[in-house]
């Protein structure tokens, strides 16, 4: 019992990643309006007290519109709240401190419970009690998942390295968001509408006899799809490729001037190209370069190789069977069913 309910790996980490948060709170390179609450604090307990009092007031939150937004990965014009611009996917990072601290608190809760305790002590609890105490055991575990993250997504663990207990960690989650982002968008823009096309191709043809629809997608629409997005694909890994290459030049040519990485203030549509001082070095940024360019080329690798089809399969199509059944809007039908529709003996001619 004492193992299965045991918490110590989890509670250290929480430790750690909430030294992380508080300090980058109160770093005044990376926030203007929070480091002078903390002046006069002179010991944790009175660091936790301000904390949570800006947690409480909603100091650290930003409202529900802008949380969409940035999930959209939009941003309102600096100058001009009613415009909006996209932001590169490296930029749709969250800003607010609010739903990391909430996750953190949390966990501590339980952490310094009596549940916790009975647990790892194994006393004898009766059934509802026992239930009762496994739930808010998960609700910790997930409180854990949850300030990870989120917080790995914060523009601060791009300002700054993360302690090292924590660092694979969070380097893991950042690693499969920002390729999870990556993927989202390249098949919004680009697959989907290519597939669109293909299976509108398709309900130009005139129907000879009755298929198995489901057969048909899979082994001839799909098929095709398959075989004329490679080609898609790899030339948008091209273009990322080149401008991953671009990019860490220029950290170069600012690193031999001793300058420092670009501004993550608020941007405007004629933002300068310019690198100035907040405070992150070059050489971090030009090593993250390195490994998203390498992945890069491991990812062109197996698209011109034999296994193109399976490796887009697996890590790009996962989501299309599901996607070609759905029906954003209801007053139109799927892809699925428009197809349904064609391919039935009241279609024929």
């Amino acid at each position: 019992m004492i193992k299965e309910y045991s918490l110590t790996k989890e509670t250290k980490e929480i430790k750690i990643l909430e030294r992380f948060v508080i300090d980058n709170i109160r770093n005044p390179e990376l926030n203007i309006q929070y480091p002078w609450y903390f002046v006069n604090v002179k010991n944790e307990a009175d660091e936790l007290f301000v904390l949570n009092t800006l947690l409480d007031n909603g100091e650290f939150s930003i409202s529900e519109h802008k949380k969409k937004l940035l999930e959209q990965g939009l941003e309102q014009h600096y100058f001009d709240e009613n415009k909006f611009y996209k932001l590169p996917i490296e930029h749709q990072l969250y800003r607010h401190y609010d739903d990391v601290l909430i996750p953190i608190r949390e966990f501590k809760k339980f952490i310094a419970s009596d549940d916790y305790r009975n647990l790892l002590e194994n006393k004898i609890l009766g059934e509802v009690e026992l239930t009762s105490i496994q739930k808010s055991f998960k609700e910790a575990k997930a409180n854990y998942q949850k300030a990870f993250q989120f917080y790995a997504l914060h523009i601060n663990c791009r300002s700054i390295e993360p302690p090292k207990e924590i660092l694979i960690k969070i380097k893991n989650i950042q690693a499969q968001a920002y390729k999870d982002r990556e993927i989202k968008e390249m098949i919004n823009n680009y697959l989907k509408p290519k597939y669109i096309k293909l299976v509108e191709k398709y309900l130009l043809e005139t129907v000879k006899k009755d298929i198995d629809v489901d057969v048909f997608f899979d082994s001839k629409i799909d098929v095709e799809y398959e075989a004329i997005v490679i080609p898609t694909i790899t030339g948008l890994y091209l273009l990322k490729k080149a401008a991953l290459l671009n990019r860490r030049e220029r950290y170069k040519r600012a690193q031999n001037l001793g300058s420092f990485s670009y501004t993550y203030m608020p941007r405007k549509n004629d933002f300068k190209k310019a690198f100035i001082k907040t405070g992150i070095k070059a050489p971090l940024h030009i090593k993250r370069l390195d490994d998203r360019i390498n992945s890069c080329n491991e990812t062109l690798k197996k698209l011109v190789s034999d296994e193109a089809i399976s490796f887009i399969r697996k890590n790009i199509l996962h989501n299309f069977d599901q996607w070609k059944y759905e029906t954003p809007d209801p007053t139109m039908p799927s892809l699925y069913s428009k197809v349904q529709e064609h391919y039935t003996p009241s279609k024929r001619t």
